[in-house]
């Protein structure tokens, strides 16, 4: 093992490229009386820490690092074997300090802090109470090799979309069926360790619930973008288990705390507030940096440390772009109703957004809302997965909604291939996420009552291109591998609509709407389904979905209230349904001759025949979805309309 600790010895520089001052040998002299381990990640060494266990030793810690058997810088041989060993080797190394004459005396050994990194934050969740079994490893694999490729496999080979990549992942799956068998639930106790911080853990093979509630105070360093412990697999999932976010590493404070990596190991840290300025860690007085092992030292680099939340400890929130706050995301539909809603709110959360843009004209207004244009196109597998490159997420808004039967093959190949398209590119980029916007329409028609999340879906018998296509589109979101989650908005109002009810809005404003239809459905504020959308995300909601509806009203009703907020003449009564689709058919049969859509098809006047009913419990429980009340979400729409030109120009 190697020992860092205060010495009064003379130092001196050491050689090499990474030189630091160094009292080799050099005698202890006593410092607070405190030990901190530092565990190593694999195939590492305890010199790559130099830095942090210099921040400590000057602080006063002795801090001790064990070289790992068979998973070192020397030795590699057998990392996973190693995971099972590295718990004692840390009690080992306690034990070899209270035996040693020159140490002994200097520390009390009931307080021992550690801190392990990777592998070694393994063994860190391990000393904190966390069980763990090698048959967890090739369950977690079997689901999702393709996401958390490099833990699973090491740094041997990578995917990296070509066709080789099939032989990779069937390889990797026979290999790791086969050795990784064992049942055995494993952990280590040692009353000794008192404090622990784990970083970037590995973390995937540990049941949660062995780590709900640390015996001991525990701190996480996350780096948000690490494509080598996804968060989602590792660390964000022991910060769901213990309670402390709700959400994945979202940071209590908006500014980063500058702190050199080393400080992140201290075992105490002084509260204070974002606005203040960063306390330092500050030198043990008259002492240097004592080390008994040969080999250079390493400096680690800074990075921005963010205190987010508890688990009986601080967590400590890491992140590459120097903002814990900021993820890349992929979105499509941007310029679009629900889309632009999304791309507003994930700016507000302070996401970098990465919009899908497939012409010119489309990228100054998504520049002005703050997202980057991207030029891409749903049949293009390839821009997309170029588009996809380092983002966490996508963003799944853009839709065709189409009700003209002559749109059946464009509606299609948007919503279906396109989708289809979308999820290839992003399990060839790797994206940790994929959040879709369907709609109640893949239920169908066909299915009557009260829709929630646990009625079957009849989209795909639908004569309805329109609910065939948003059916077979989310069907193959839930079928696809990524981590997904899925929304089924009812009936969308709201400000920036200027295609779906709107059109309704602008025949009443010019009142030229032949007849009411006779159903009724659920008003859903468009602002809430954006939101709840990213807090989905933020809370990791994957493998769910989620039906959203709002005030039910029929849609006499609706007519009536929207002619009255505008001044306008409205028809009485509802149109009964059978002469609303005679109507139609007659429209359908003369756009034919025109090339014009109608005002009214037979996909709309079935669609607008239907009483409709959306229980968006779920959404409520979960996700603090709000239904807006129709007077004011009415309000908001007409206002806009108006300051957009779309209607009151008679």
């Amino acid at each position: 093992m190697t020992v860092y600790y205060p010495s009064d010895s003379p130092s001196r520089r050491g050689a090499g490229p990474f030189a630091l001052d160094v009292a080799a040998d050099g005698r202890p002299v006593r410092g607070n009386g405190r030990l901190v381990l530092i565990s190593h990640g694999t195939g590492a060494s305890p010199w790559v820490y130099a830095d942090q266990a210099r921040a400590l030793v000057e602080a006063g810690f002795v801090v001790a690092a064990p070289l790992h058997r068979a998973d070192n810088y020397l030795d590699h041989s057998d990392a996973p074997g190693a995971l099972s060993r590295r718990p004692a080797e840390l009690s080992r190394t306690i034990d070899a300090l209270a035996a040693d004459a020159r140490f002994a005396p200097l520390l009390t050994f009931d307080r021992v802090g550690v801190f392990g990194m990777s592998a070694g934050g393994h063994t860190a969740l391990t000393a904190a109470g966390g069980r763990w079994s090698t048959a967890n490893f090739r369950r977690h694999c079997d689901q999702n090799l393709v996401a958390d490729f490099q833990f699973c496999t090491g740094t041997i080979t990578r995917l990296n979309g070509g066709w080789f990549d099939g032989v990779k992942l069937w390889l990797a799956r026979t290999i790791i069926g086969l050795r990784f068998t064992d049942e055995t639930v494993r952990g280590h106790e040692d009353a000794r360790i008192a404090a622990i911080v784990a970083a970037v853990p590995a973390a995937a093979t540990h049941d949660m619930a062995s780590l709900a509630t640390p015996r001991v105070p525990l701190a996480l360093v996350t780096a948000r973008q690490d494509r080598w412990l996804v968060p989602r697999f590792h660390s964000d999932r022991v910060l769901q288990a213990c309670g402390g976010l709700r959400a994945p590493c979202r940071p209590a404070h908006r500014r980063a705390w500058r702190l050199p990596v080393a400080a992140a190991a201290g075992v105490r840290r002084s509260a204070r507030r974002d606005d203040e300025r960063p306390a330092r860690l500050r030198p043990h007085p008259r002492t240097a940096a004592g080390a008994r092992q040969g080999g250079r030292l390493l400096r680690a680099p800074s990075a921005a440390l963010t205190v987010a939340a508890s688990c009986g400890g601080a967590i400590i929130g890491a992140s590459s772009s120097g903002d814990p706050t900021m993820a890349l995301v992929f979105l499509t539909g941007g310029s679009g109703f629900v889309g632009g809603h999304l791309l507003r709110e994930l700016r507000e959360a302070g996401h970098e957004v990465r919009a899908m843009s497939r012409r010119a004209e489309s990228d100054a207004p998504l520049a002005a809302l703050g997202a980057t244009p991207v030029r891409a196109d749903l049949s293009d597998v390839a821009a997309l997965t170029r588009a996809l490159a380092g983002c966490e997420a996508v963003f799944h808004a853009a839709a065709d909604t189409s009700l003209w039967r002559p749109g059946a093959a464009a509606q299609t190949a948007t919503n279906v291939q396109g989708t289809e398209n979308l999820l290839r590119a992003a399990q060839a980029a790797r994206v940790g996420a994929f959040v879709h916007t369907s709609s109640v329409s893949a239920f169908s028609h066909l299915v009557t009552g009260v829709l929630d999340e646990t009625v079957a879906q009849r989209g795909g018998e639908s004569w309805i291109n329109y609910e065939r296509s948003k059916y077979l589109g989310e069907q193959a979101v839930r079928g696809s591998g990524l981590p997904w989650i899925v929304f089924n908005p009812a009936h969308v109002l709201g400000p920036g609509d200027r295609h779906s009810w709107a059109r309704l809005i602008r025949l009443i404003d010019q009142e030229k709407l032949p007849g009411i239809p006779p159903g009724s459905g659920d008003f859903a504020d468009v602002r809430e389904i954006a939101r709840v959308q990213v807090l989905a995300w933020q809370r990791q909601r994957f493998g769910q979905a989620y039906v959203m509806g709002g005030q039910r009203e029929s849609y006499v009703d609706f007519v009536h209230r929207v002619g009255a907020a505008l001044g306008r003449r409205t028809p009485r009564g509802a149109t009964p349904a059978w002469a609303l689709m005679t109507v139609a058919r007659l429209a359908d049969a003369w756009s034919r001759v025109t090339g014009r859509e109608p005002n009214v098809t037979p996909e709309a006047a079935t669609l607008t025949s239907q009483v409709r009913r959306v229980d968006s419990a779920k959404a409520r429980r979960e996700l603090d979805y709000r239904e807006t009340p129709l007077d004011g979400l009415l309000a908001d729409t007409l206002d806009w309309m108006r300051s957009d030109g779309l209607i009151g120009r008679r």
